[in-house]
């Protein structure tokens, strides 16, 4: 009953009951008040003072639009011209029951977002709004020259805002993917004070000249006393931002202050209102196209298919794998690889299709629309020079390994070590091939088995053992008198294949992943492909600018044992590169994906019975059609991700 009386009667009639107890305690001052002064002291008000609150008023309801295009974008939601929130909240504050009444506006503005969308928009709005006034008022508070009561919980409030700011930097598990990402919180507090302090300013430009109040002296108490008459619920807030203003400026005349705010309800909740109801009655407004959406793996179409196994390099499987969704755009605008990711929207290699001065838009709108700044990952050589060219900052990341499959050869001093490694494992009885009738229990156990021994498993764009992944690659098994010891899967389409898994027994001979490699190279020249991938490795320190060299050097320090495995097979190194548009957003944007690959959010536990792997070599297709297996890619067809060296950026 208690919990009952609490949120229902103390949250209906609470702040009346305090409105109520106020009343005595101002009685006096109120007696004191000339009404007909009151009256006066509008008629005196100067055309100056009028424009100069007006202006006010409409920097604080653009702040209020801003502030409702940043809530849809966080949201999912669709653009938006704005006016709808403005609308709202015009015609909300002026009535009373703000939350109430704008989510009946928005619905008769927004119809398309239907009652779950409005409820949605509203609470993220109004709770955003009050967030951002208790942090602006605080910050007003610990500013005032005249001291004032609650600079503690001033403090402390500051104090939790900036807690948040970094649960947002760096959340936790728990809250990963729930806390929105730095520059909405930023973005949200800002507009909301904004908001704010223009309502105060346009408060104190039609003050009488004789009030004597200085404005940094009115914000902390405005911004109260607007709070005040929120929680009231009152139309306007009447009643309870009057009382609040006359108790903690006690110094003011009464005239004169009443006299302002009177003038200050007039320009700022009478005209927004009435421009607010004419958009009322003028109906749903249109809505702003979005050229781009962002698709999961189960709404694809065939064209959406054909993009991804066209890619320009084979990683773009890892689609199926992981956080990641589509990003295309209206009337072939491109696509790409895309995920979402704390702070960044993160475009995962080359796009698959569209010029890159198209898709480098196409990255920028979106970002903006899911309120993240685009980070391109692992890009290659042209779309990392049209990045550049675009004003977006770019940094060498990786070098991958390439080889042609059809003109490989293991002789010459190069391949050295290669032999002896490939002499070793012949002589321990391996034997490699692709996957025929694969031991899936076998497989299942060597992936866990690995995944023990090394404490867990990578993620993102990293390999990360799942079955269902595994069926849409080229498998690749190591065996030893009958017995599976190790197994190697490729990505595949019909450019390339790139190395994805490489799995061995703890105790398997030396050699045996070399001879897995060495087997699908075979594989790759018997079906005419002309490019094959061992996939990327972190650059050497010197390749990074000397401010990010310590960030090298700790990446490169991680895979040092890879790249001498792949330097056995003499590849030719294509160097890929991250780009973001400017270096904050890159900084943050490698946080993120250094979160994302060694903390997965995804982890997909192998179930043995869902593998499937082809029979024969040359009998699967990637979409599933076993009509035909990878083919070469005519030299006259070929991209620029196609050759064999590009030049640095």
């Amino acid at each position: 009953m208690l919990q009952i009386f609490r949120r229902k009667t103390w949250g209906r009639y609470g702040p009346w009951l305090i409105l109520a107890a106020l009343l005595p305690v101002m009685a006096d001052r109120i007696a004191e008040v000339q009404w007909q002064g009151v009256a006066r002291a509008v008629q005196a008000t100067t055309p100056a003072q009028w424009a100069i609150a007006l202006a006010a008023t409409l920097v604080s309801f653009w702040a209020i639009a801003r502030h409702e295009r940043l809530a849809l974008a966080l949201l999912g939601a669709g653009g938006s011209p704005g006016r709808c929130g403005a609308a709202a909240i015009a015609i909300s504050q002026t009535t009373g029951f703000g939350p109430m009444v704008s989510a009946l506006v928005r619905w008769r503005l927004r119809p398309d977002l239907g009652v779950v969308g409005v409820a949605r928009l509203t609470s993220v709005v109004t709770v955003s709004f009050l967030i951002g006034l208790a942090v602006t008022a605080a910050a007003a508070l610990l500013v005032a020259p005249t001291p004032l009561p609650g600079r503690g919980l001033a403090a402390l409030i500051l104090g939790l805002a900036l807690a948040g700011l970094a649960l947002s930097l760096w959340p936790p598990r728990a809250l990963r993917g729930r806390m929105p990402p730095l520059r909405a919180l930023l973005g949200m507090f800002l507009l909301a004070a904004i908001d704010s302090v223009c309502a105060a300013l346009a408060l104190y430009a039609v003050l009488p000249p004789g009030t004597g109040i200085a404005f940094l002296h009115l914000l902390p108490v405005f911004l109260l006393a607007l709070a005040a008459g929120l929680m009231s619920g009152a139309p306007g807030g009447v009643g309870a931002f009057e009382l609040t203003l006359l108790a903690l400026l006690p110094l003011a005349p009464e005239t004169a202050l009443l006299g302002g705010v009177l003038a200050w309800r007039v320009v700022y909740y009478l005209l927004p209102a009435l421009a607010g109801a004419a958009l009322w009655l003028r109906g749903p407004t249109a809505d702003v196209p979005r050229d781009w959406s962002l698709a999961p793996a189960d709404d694809l179409d065939a064209a959406d298919r054909i993009a991804l196994h066209g890619a320009p390099q084979a990683e773009a499987q890892l689609f199926h794998q992981g956080p990641f969704h589509l990003l295309r755009g209206a009337q072939d605008r491109g696509a790409w690889v895309a995920a979402r990711s704390g702070q960044s929207l993160i475009l995962l290699g080359d796009p698959l299709i569209g010029a890159p001065a198209t898709t480098l838009r196409l990255a920028r709108t979106a970002g903006t629309g899911v309120a993240r700044a685009p980070i391109l990952y692992k890009c290659g050589g042209p779309m990392a020079r049209a990045a550049r060219r675009a004003g977006f900052r770019v940094l060498p990341i990786a070098e991958d390994a390439v080889l042609d499959p059809t003109g490989f050869t293991t002789e010459g001093a190069a391949f050295r070590q290669l032999r002896r490694k490939l002499r070793k494992a012949a002589q321990n009885g391996i034997c490699c091939g692709p996957a025929e009738r694969p031991d899936t229990d076998r497989i299942a156990g060597i992936a866990r088995a690995w995944t023990t021994a090394r404490g867990r498993e990578l993620g993102f764009s990293t390999g990360c053992f799942a079955p269902q992944h595994l069926a849409r690659q080229r498998v690749f098994v190591a065996r030893r008198a009958g017995r599976t010891v190790g197994f190697a899967s490729f990505h595949v389409n019909h450019r390339e294949w790139v190395l994805d898994l490489m799995r061995v027994e703890p105790d398997a001979p030396d050699g045996t992943m070399h001879a897995l490699v060495m087997a699908a190279i075979d594989s790759a020249a018997v079906a005419g492909l002309r490019r094959l991938s061992l996939a990327a490795t972190p650059c050497d320190a010197d390749a990074f600018p000397p401010l990010w060299r310590p960030f090298g050097r700790r990446l490169a320090a991680r895979r040092s044992g890879l790249r001498q495995f792949k330097t056995a097979f003499a590849p030719v190194w294509e160097r890929r590169y991250v780009a973001a548009p400017g270096w904050p957003s890159l900084a943050l944007g490698l946080i993120d994906i250094w979160r994302e690959i060694t903390d997965p959010r995804r982890q997909v536990t192998a179930r043995p019975g869902d593998i499937r792997i082809a029979r024969r070599p040359g009998s699967w297709h990637p979409s599933g059609d076993v009509s035909a297996g990878p083919v070469a890619v005519p030299a006259t067809e070929r991209t620029d991700h196609d050759r064999r060296a590009e030049p640095p950026v």
